[in-house]
């Protein structure tokens, strides 16, 4: 609604400036207020691209890095739940041919 985009801390300042000014643009296309107003917001997010694009680049390293440390400890885990698997038939091979006295008996 008009008020989640107006009234958000994640959609203030060019979201909500530009949502407000195309709602005003619907009622009336010559309007020069909004027009202005969609025309700071295209020069100031012009203007913050290089500093987007190093931010962005930046995250896209970390996920990079973050996916092959999931995948090292994804793989990590699979050998390691494969020794307990192979331990734990040693055991109950071990228990089979030695098993427990029954007390009482």
């Amino acid at each position: 609604s008009a008020e989640d985009v107006l009234h958000n801390d994640l959609t203030r300042g060019w979201i909500s400036d530009a949502y407000a000014a195309l709602r005003v643009l619907c009622e009336d296309p010559a309007a020069a207020r909004p027009r202005d107003t969609l025309a700071r917001i295209d020069r100031e997010f012009t203007a913050a691209e290089p500093m987007l694009g190093h931010i962005i680049g930046r995250y896209d390293e970390a996920m990079s890095g973050l996916g092959r440390q999931v995948a090292s400890l994804s793989a990590g885990l699979e050998l390691k739940t494969e020794q307990v698997n192979i331990l734990r038939r040693a055991a109950e091979k071990a228990d089979a041919a030695h098993p427990l006295p029954t007390p009482g008996l």
